[in-house]
């Protein structure tokens, strides 16, 4: 049974090679992010096994909304 790997800042570079990590060895990957756009981008290189939200990690409130 795959995995549940949820990384934030997954559009930059970093958190962008953790997700490709994740993703291909065949877990089930959360990607969040600022940019709707980049997270949407991202999630479409993996259909049905990445997806995402946006979130502003340096506001707190931003950070509780993601597990409401």
């Amino acid at each position: 049974m795959p995995d549940l790997a949820i990384i934030m800042g997954a559009t930059g570079g970093l958190g962008n090679a953790i997700v490709d990590a994740f993703a291909n060895r065949g877990d089930r990957v959360i990607a969040v992010a600022r940019s709707r756009a980049e997270v949407s981008q991202l999630a479409s290189n993996y259909p049905g096994v990445v997806t995402g939200d946006t979130a502003d990690l340096t506001s707190r409130l931003a950070v509780d909304d993601l597990w409401e």
